[in-house]
């Protein structure tokens, strides 16, 4: 068998290569730097353990083929980490698999037994497609891929399964040796198409190769809730439809470090959001369904007391950032071009949240000074100069803050129990919405749980609702967020363990 057996015949060649414009990954790339190991091994005949010579290696990811020494050694020198299907394969026995993983810098060994083969065995028949049929399309991102294959002399069949990135690259092995004529597929990259191949080997003969089917996954479905979950020790992005826990979230989010604070753009097709991978954390722009994490080049960072409080804003737009560093606050465009100043705090106070007011063009501003407990809400012009000071210095931590659909008012956070101590700990802090042309207040926390803290209120893309983070009060207590409508009734939880929830 050779290695143009593995992919597909020369007979499906041609009906491939009018599919590869189709080819997309069926789950989107990590971003990590490429390290490397290496392999040994040796084949021996299954029983006797006498060295089979002149053996050809192969392996899945596909990377180079080597040839077995009189000894039946081989050794791949340099070889990316990860996990292989490693295959040996020569006329005169049935091919033997074996799965290894590569760790760095390390050298990893691998036995390979192979059985001599026998002119009465019949191979088993190729895997028939059942379902998805091939060529379908809007699948869910999660579904069973199912085949079937028989083998005349009962031989018991175990499979492996690949998926394609690409026609033109190696296939990822999904599983190996499984008895079952199914698998579970989750969390695929919507909108992509995807390409799949199953082998049967009965232990007799040679593996028998199905053609290569493909399957496209629906396209990216309105997920108008996006917030920061903790995910493998790190914040990450996530989306959903709506709080019904059937219906699973989708991560948007897959940079090195932390990705937090999404922000949706008021045009409604991006997503900012906050990653620390650098030494400075800077802000990213992706598309709705996670695709194309682009870099804002700023060139002040984004910087404060406490990155994980700090909370930027589109402009109304959806063409520029407002985002601080310190005691300054900056505009800039998404491409990084049209950077300027746009306001600044005396030394000592610094900018923490920021929110532009979609139909006034006002800008409120939250700052903090020397302590968590002490700072104000400021009202700027769109020129950037001070109107007025929105919400003063109060007693306790107060948070926001987030303007009205009409921009006539904010909502922020106050703890009205007034507990003031270094680490910015809160006992009781209620949601407020405050009219700035009368300076009106109304809490909207009456129905709030004691012993809870109500932060980070955002309103409802059409204003009927407050979206916010529900928190007991000891310090790193659960986040959990909540929905209630405008008057602070109707209190729901929506998503557990999450925080910085954004809506539209």
């Amino acid at each position: 068998m050779n290695m143009k057996q593995f992919y597909f015949s020369i007979k499906n060649l041609q009906w491939l290569a009018m599919l590869l414009v189709l080819c997309n990954a069926c789950k989107e790339d990590t971003i990590t730097p490429d390290v490397f190991g290496s392999l040994s091994g040796q084949v021996l005949v299954d029983g006797t353990n006498t060295p089979i010579a002149n053996a050809i290696i192969s392996t899945s990811p596909a990377t180079s083929q080597v040839q077995t020494d009189a000894q039946g050694k081989f050794k791949f020198d340099s070889i990316k980490t990860g996990t292989y299907t490693v295959r040996a394969e020569t006329s005169d026995y049935v091919s033997g698999v074996e799965t290894v993983t590569i760790s760095e810098g390390l050298e990893s060994s691998v036995i390979i037994l192979m059985k001599e083969k026998t002119t009465a065995n019949t191979p088993p028949t190729a895997p028939e497609n059942i379902s998805p049929s091939n060529g379908a399309t809007d699948l869910d991102i999660s579904f069973t891929l199912s085949w079937t294959s028989a083998d005349a002399e009962a031989d018991p069949i175990t499979y492996d399964v690949y998926t394609f990135h690409s026609l033109q690259g190696p296939g990822m092995l999904m599983a190996s040796g499984i008895m079952d004529t199914f698998l579970v597929l989750n969390n695929l990259k919507y909108g992509s198409t995807c390409f799949w191949q199953v082998v049967a080997n009965d232990g007799e003969a040679d593996p028998v190769y199905s053609e290569v089917w493909s399957f496209t996954t629906k396209d990216f479905p309105p997920h108008p809730f996006v917030f920061a979950k903790v995910n493998n020790g790190k914040y990450d992005v996530f989306a959903a439809q709506n709080g019904n826990a059937a219906l699973p979230l989708y991560q948007l989010s897959d940079l090195p470090s932390s990705n937090y604070r999404p922000r949706i753009s008021p045009v409604g097709n991006k997503i900012a959001f906050l990653n620390n991978n650098f030494i400075n954390t800077q802000i990213y722009v992706m598309n709705r369904d996670g695709s194309d994490p682009t870099l804002v080049p700023a060139p002040v960072p984004v910087l404060g007391k406490d990155m994980f409080q700090i909370d930027f804003c589109w402009s109304p737009d959806g063409t520029k950032l407002l985002y601080m560093n310190q005691n300054k606050l900056f505009k800039i465009n998404v491409d990084g071009s049209g950077f300027e100043q746009f306001a600044e705090l005396p030394v000592g106070e610094e900018y923490v949240e920021v929110d532009w007011a979609p139909v006034t063009n006002k800008i409120a501003a939250r700052t903090v000074g020397s302590q968590p407990y002490i700072g104000r809400i400021l009202l700027y012009n769109s020129a950037g100069s001070l109107e007025q000071v929105l919400v003063p210095d109060l007693s306790g931590n107060i948070g926001g803050p987030a303007f009205s659909i009409d921009g006539s008012s904010i909502l922020f956070t106050h703890d009205i129990d007034g507990l003031e101590t270094p680490d910015g700990r809160q006992l009781n802090s209620h949601i407020f919405q405050k009219n700035i042309a009368t300076g009106a207040e109304t809490d909207l926390s009456i129905n709030k749980p004691m012993g809870y803290n109500d932060l980070d209120p955002k309103f409802s893309a059409n204003g009927a609702f407050v979206i916010f983070v529900e928190t007991s009060n000891p310090p790193n207590s659960p986040k959990n967020i909540n929905i209630m409508n405008a008057a602070g009734v109707g209190r729901v939880l929506m998503f557990g363990n999450a925080e910085m929830p954004d809506w539209q």
